[in-house]
């Protein structure tokens, strides 16, 4: 993907120069807008769990077997 590529490229060798910030600065953050959706997913389904909406049990079971 473009942005990962472009990531690797600022950052391969330590240094950001200042026609990288600009780059740098965009898909930091879009990995933050990454990041906050997926602790709202997390907390989604934390609370989905804790309203019986999904079996723990059964979410447990499942998540060993994908291992």
């Amino acid at each position: 993907d473009k942005a990962k590529s472009r990531f690797i490229e600022i950052t391969v060798d330590g240094t950001i120069t200042e026609d990288e910030l600009k780059d740098f600065l965009k898909i930091q953050e879009e990995m933050g807008k990454i990041s906050a959706t997926v602790a709202s997913l997390k907390l989604w389904i934390d609370d989905t769990v804790a309203n019986g909406k999904i079996d723990k049990e059964m979410l447990a079971r499942v998540k060993e077997s994908m291992k």
